[in-house]
C-alpha cells in the first residue's frame, strides 16, 4: 500500500506499507535510510521487506524528504528532521490497531536516526542498529579518510597528518563559518597526491546547502541517546567495515549503559552492509531469529 504522510513542517512522505499475506495483526518495522539520496527503491531495503514479512513483520518504507516522491530537501533542514521523520511515522501507525508493536531498523547513519527517535519515542518497542557509529560523525569521517589513504603505498606520517589537518579546518568552518580561506588552500596542496581524486574529490562549496546542514551533525555524540533507551536493542557490525571504526564503537557503546536487553553482534569477514562476499548479507537469519526471540515471542 502506497501513500503520503505530513511532517510537522508539511512535507510529503512517500511511504509504502507492506503486510504479510493473509497477516491481520503483526508487529511494525520501519525501515530508516543510510547517508544521501535514498528512497524506497534501494535494492537492500526491498530484500529486507522480504525477509522481514517472511517472518510476520509488516515493513514500512519510505523515500528520505526530498528523494523520489517525497518533496522538500534533506539539505535544507538540520540533521535532526530525519529523527523527526520517523517520530512522525511512528505517531501515525501508533493508533493502528491491526499494529501489535512498532520497532524501528536503521542502516549506517540510520541506524543513528533510529538510535535518536527511540531516546525521544516511547511508541518504540525494539531497534535494530546495524553498522551504528558510536564516534561523533566528525571522528567517524576522519576514520574513514584515515583508513583510505592507508591503502596508498608509500603515504608518510607527515602526509596522514596534514590530511587530519585539513579534516580538522573543515570542521572548524563548518562550525564558524570562518576560516574557509585557510581550508581551501589546505585542500588545493594535495592536488598532486595520487589518491586526491579518491579521498578528496572536489572542495565543500562555501555557501552550500551542505555546509549549513553538516554544522547540525558534525558533533552528534550518539551515544549519550543510549542511556534514555529501555527497550530492545539490537547491535550489529561487520568486523571489516571500512566506514566505521567497528571495535570503537562496540566498547563505547556497551560501556555506556549495561542492559540485558541491549545484544551487541560483530560478524567475521563482513563489510558496512554486512556481505562477507557471498550473494546476501550474512546477519539476516541472526536478526531474523533476535526478531523471534524480542518481539513476536514476548
Amino acid at each position: 500500500m502506497d501513500f503520503k504522510l505530513s511532517t510537522t513542517d508539511s512535507v510529503q512522505l512517500a511511504i509504502t506499507l507492506t503486510k504479510p499475506d493473509g497477516a491481520k495483526k503483526t508487529p511494525l518495522i520501519i525501515l530508516i535510510h543510510g547517508s544521501g539520496n535514498d528512497s524506497r527503491e534501494n535494492s537492500y531495503y526491498k530484500m529486507l521487506t522480504n525477509e522481514f514479512c517472511s517472518i510476520g513483520f509488516s515493513v514500512i518504507t519510505y523515500d528520505k524528504r526530498g528523494c523520489d516522491s517525497s518533496t522538500s530537501n534533506w539539505l535544507a533542514v538540520p540533521f535532526s528532521y530525519l529523527k523527526d521523520d520517523v517520530i512522525t511515522i511512528i505517531s501515525n501507525f501508533s493508533k493502528d490497531t491491526s499494529i501489535s508493536k512498532i520497532g524501528l531498523w536503521g542502516g549506517s547513519e540510520g541506524s543513528n536516526v533510529a538510535v535518536w527517535a527511540a531516546s525521544e519515542s516511547k511508541k518504540i518497542d525494539f531497534v535494530i542498529a546495524q553498522s551504528f557509529t558510536s564516534m561523533t560523525f566528525a571522528d567517524q569521517n576522519k576514520f574513514v579518510k584515515l583508513n583510505r589513504v592507508k591503502s596508498y603505498s608509500n603515504v608518510t606520517e607527515q602526509k596522514i597528518n596534514e590530511l587530519l589537518r585539513l579534516q580538522d579546518l573543515l570542521y572548524d568552518f563548518v562550525r564558524t563559518r570562518n576560516g574557509y580561506i585557510e581550508y581551501i588552500n589546505s585542500f588545493n596542496s594535495f592536488r598532486n597526491e595520487s589518491w586526491f581524486a579518491d579521498i578528496l574529490g572536489e572542495p565543500v562549496s562555501e555557501n552550500g546547502l551542505w555546509t549549513k546542514w553538516y554544522s547540525t551533525k558534525l558533533d552528534i555524540n550518539s551515544t549519550e541517546f543510549i542511556k534514555n533507551i529501555n527497550i530492545p536493542i539490537l547491535f550489529v557490525w561487520g568486523q571489516n567495515d571500512e566506514l566505521i571504526d567497528v571495535n570503537k564503537s562496540l566498547q563505547m557503546a556497551k560501556s555506556v549503559k549495561q542492559d540485558t536487553s541491549f545484544i551487541f553482534k560483530v560478524f567475521d569477514n563482513a563489510d558496512h552492509s554486512l556481505y562477507a562476499g557471498g550473494s546476501r548479507p550474512v546477519h539476516l537469519k541472526y536478526m531474523k531469529e533476535w526478531l523471534r526471540t524480542h518481539v513476536t515471542k514476548e
